[in-house]
């Protein structure tokens, strides 16, 4: 049988429980923030199948998982997110101040890099293509027939 100072135990424990829920909830949202990443391109980046597990996170129904700092850890964030804060509360979120960008704008600089890409290799195909007919006799056009040099 549970006594009266048991159970102000058990919802104690409950209460520091949901209070650290709230807090890292808190802190992960704060570092979404400051980062300016919405929680499914950040799921994407930690190699999440699913964002649902952000999501879970972010709405304080669960606590960060080992998987979810190893993710982070092992992601491009690594150099960026301080887990110390997350995990503790102590030091700053961010280890170095990180440049505020946005997913539009790392979207629109992949397609930057892809567009000069394909036009550098249709340039180079291009010149390929007038080398190599400096290098052929030219004809004429009369009519319907060509007329040889």
């Amino acid at each position: 049988m549970l006594s009266g100072h048991n159970i102000q135990n058990i919802l104690q424990q409950l209460q520091d429980k949901l209070n650290k829920i709230s807090e890292t909830s808190a802190k992960i949202s704060e570092i979404l923030e400051v980062l300016n990443v919405k929680p499914n391109a950040f799921a994407v980046k930690l190699g999440y199948p699913r964002s649902q597990t952000i999501y879970d996170i972010l709405n304080g129904k669960s606590l960060p998982s080992f998987d979810f700092f190893y993710r982070i850890l092992s992601s491009e964030y690594s150099e960026i997110i301080n887990i110390e804060y997350i995990i503790s509360g102590k030091g700053k979120a961010l280890k170095q101040k990180a440049e505020k960008t946005t997913d539009k704008d790392n979207f629109l600089e992949l397609n930057m890099i892809r567009d000069l890409s394909a036009e550098n290799a249709l340039l180079k195909k291009e010149l390929e293509e007038v080398k190599g007919k400096k290098n052929q006799p030219t004809r004429k056009l009369y009519g319907n027939n060509v007329a040889e040099p």
